[in-house]
């Protein structure tokens, strides 16, 4: 089968749906769309905090796709989005949970002042 022939079955494939195209010139026999969460989720369990762009570099796919699946893991409440400053962060707890549950554990060893507490 010549090249140009094999280009023609995989585009008659991904039409049909038996096959997905993927960034990079990739194909596999999984769409990218139902994947990606739990290659995400995957990757969170691991790095626990990481902005959009680690998840990008670690996938190796585009930005759009990692945001658009990013926005309904948050949306479906499987990630949280933290932003303590320009950059939004995501992880798999809900930090200002977290950060309550460590507040109420730092005064249970006593009264602690506003500094004390941030440190």
């Amino acid at each position: 089968m010549s090249s140009k022939e094999l280009g023609v079955l995989l585009d008659e494939m991904t039409a049909r749906g038996e096959i997905f195209s993927w960034p990079q010139k990739k194909f596999w026999d999984r769409d990218p769309r139902v994947v990606l969460p739990n290659l995400i989720l995957s990757f969170m369990a691991k790095a626990l905090v990481a902005t959009a762009s680690k998840i990008k570099t670690y996938l190796k796919l585009p930005l759009e796709m990692v945001e658009t699946a990013l926005n309904e893991l948050v949306d479906r409440g499987r990630l949280y989005l933290w932003q303590p400053g320009k950059t939004a962060f995501f992880c798999l707890f809900d930090p200002r949970k977290t950060a309550l549950d460590t507040i109420l554990n730092a005064l249970t060893h006593g009264p602690l002042s506003e500094k004390e507490l941030i440190a």
